[in-house]
């Protein structure tokens, strides 16, 4: 599955996020809580717990989901 993230402003709103946190999360550069887990699910795909876990294990996004921002 592959999500492209156009305007990434709407989706961080969408998120309950900022556009930096959005960016720290995609980026893995922050921890991720299993509330925004399980919006990152609803919105990009992958399952919560896969987002929850993908900042302790410092990889890239589940293998099913491919996100591209522009």
């Amino acid at each position: 599955m592959t999500k492209t993230i156009r305007n990434k402003s709407a989706a961080a709103k969408r998120l309950g996020v900022s556009r930096s946190t959005l960016y720290a999360l995609l980026n893995v550069e922050k921890t991720t809580s299993v509330e925004v887990a399980v919006r990152l699910a609803r919105e990009l795909g992958g399952s919560a717990r896969d987002w929850y876990r993908r900042p302790r294990t410092r990889g890239r996004p589940p293998s099913y989901v491919v996100v591209q921002m522009f």
